[in-house]
């Protein structure tokens, strides 16, 4: 699916807007970043992706056992993150995510 930004451009088409197609990425290319920080992006991204998905499964859980392995799991998916954010911020690469 293309992402694209309607921008009006007078003169052309008789007032019809014209469709720009710009693609967004959350990660720079590798011109911009070195290897290790691309990886600890991936890593942190991953790792939110992870907790949110945790965090979905536990909303609709019944069982007492389970309820119990989310509880666990939602807490280290959440560790986990917070331990990629520092991480991040330390190398000042938080406006990234």
């Amino acid at each position: 699916m293309n992402s694209g930004i309607l921008k009006y451009q007078p003169g052309q088409g008789k007032g019809q807007p014209k469709l720009k197609t710009k693609l967004f990425s959350r990660i720079p290319s590798a011109a911009i970043l070195t290897a290790e920080e691309q990886e600890l992006l991936k890593a942190a991204l991953e790792a939110r992706d992870e907790w949110i998905e945790t965090s979905t499964k536990f909303e609709y859980v019944h069982e007492e056992m389970l309820v119990d392995y989310y509880t666990y799991r939602l807490k280290a998916c959440e560790s986990r993150y917070a331990y990629f954010i520092k991480l991040v911020k330390e190398k000042g690469l938080s406006h990234y995510l």
